[in-house]
């Protein structure tokens, strides 16, 4: 919350009108990578490397959405 508050203020991130309501978004979705990746198979899982493309593409499209 206070990192999303510190880029509202010195323009780094958008205005944002209900910043706790994307924070809870932000933390609710994060928990659901860990989530994935603790659920998912050994069968099922290629690498690490699929792990780790998609919370790079998580944090690409908050960077997306919360860019000025």
């Amino acid at each position: 919350m206070d990192a999303l508050e510190a880029g509202f203020q010195d323009g780094s991130l958008k205005s944002d009108s209900e910043p706790l309501k994307t924070a809870h978004f932000i933390f609710t979705s994060m928990m659901g990578i860990p989530q994935k990746m603790s659920l998912t198979s050994k069968d099922d899982w290629n690498n690490e490397l699929d792990d780790i493309e998609i919370a790079n593409r998580f944090a690409g499209m908050l960077i997306q959405y919360l860019s000025p």
